[in-house]
């Protein structure tokens, strides 16, 4: 069972996160060496969710399913995305925007 509070990321999932370097170097303006550790720190904080067997799709891009499918699975309370794709799937299931999350809390 996952842990409230915790951030949950499926072992499908992990892999794109280190793929993001470039994306995080533009962003945040770091160092490869800084990315690295932000990336061995991520898969030590998060608690990895099994996704075996729960049965979602993500209509308008399949390649977003299994980040669909591990916010079924870790039971979280909302999933914050700012993907098109994902924020049509808004009225099922618990998705918001970032800016949405900040007037929330």
């Amino acid at each position: 069972m996952p842990t409230p509070g915790r951030t949950n990321l499926a072992p499908p999932m992990v892999e794109p996160v280190g793929r993001l370097h470039r994306k995080i170097r533009n962003l945040l303006n770091w160092d490869e060496g800084r990315i690295e550790s932000f990336v061995r720190q991520l898969v030590l904080r998060v608690e990895l969710v099994e996704i075996e067997g729960v049965a979602a799709t993500v209509p308008a891009d399949p390649n977003d399913t299994p980040i669909l499918v591990t916010l079924i699975a870790s039971g979280a309370d909302v999933l914050v995305n700012g993907d098109s794709d994902m924020l049509a799937l808004s009225e099922r299931y618990s998705i918001e925007t970032p800016p949405q999350l900040a007037r929330r809390l």
